[in-house]
C-alpha cells in the first residue's frame, strides 16, 4: 500500500469512508433506508474505520524509517574512516630524474 505517502484532505477522507461503508452495506445487503448505524455494520463484520488503518500504517512505516536510518548513519560514520589510502611508486625512469637533450 502506498499510503504511508498520503496526505489525505477532509473531503478525500469522507469519500474513503463512505465507499468503504457502501462496499459494507452491499456485503451484508443492509440498504441505506434500514438506517443502520455505520458502528453497528463495523461490529458486524470486524472491519475496522478505514482511516484508522491508513493512519495505524502510516505511523508504522514512520517509525521504521527512523530506526532504520538510525542505523544507517551509526554504520556509514564507522565506514568511511576506515578507507585505505594507495602508496605513490615511483617508476625507474621518475628515480633518474629529467634528461637533458
Amino acid at each position: 500500500m502506498k499510503s504511508d505517502a498520503w496526505v489525505l484532505k477532509k473531503r478525500e477522507e469522507q469519500h474513503l469512508e463512505a465507499a468503504q461503508m457502501k462496499f459494507l452495506r452491499h456485503l451484508l445487503g443492509i440498504r441505506k433506508l434500514d438506517e443502520e448505524n455505520n458502528q453497528c455494520i463495523r461490529e458486524i463484520t470486524g472491519v475496522q474505520n478505514i482511516l484508522k488503518e491508513i493512519k495505524q500504517y502510516q505511523e508504522k512505516v514512520a517509525t521504521t524509517f527512523t530506526e532504520d536510518r538510525h542505523k544507517w548513519n551509526t554504520k556509514t560514520s564507522t565506514t568511511i574512516t576506515n578507507k585505505r589510502t594507495k602508496e605513490h611508486r615511483t617508476t625507474e625512469g621518475e628515480m633518474e630524474g629529467p634528461t637533458s637533450c
